[in-house]
């Protein structure tokens, strides 16, 4: 019998976004390329690349496949 206690998951991994990394996460999750969402939001493509990968790492996904079907 396992004495481990593991945190509960969170019901709702969204909330730990900053609303840009929220709103590039639901651009990306519609289909958008990076160059495309930093066309739309006036921003470089390093800069939403950064950003993505920020977006991965809090939410615990590794692709834009993981991604989108998280966003469903």
């Amino acid at each position: 019998m396992s004495t481990e206690v593991r945190p509960p998951k969170r019901l709702n991994p969204l909330r730990d976004l900053k609303p840009r990394e929220l709103e590039i996460a639901r651009l990306v999750g519609e289909g958008h390329s990076r160059a495309a969402v930093a066309r739309r939001l006036s921003e470089s493509v390093l800069t939403i690349k950064t950003q993505l990968n920020s977006v991965f790492r809090k939410l615990g996904v590794e692709s834009r496949a993981k991604l989108m079907a998280m966003l469903r």
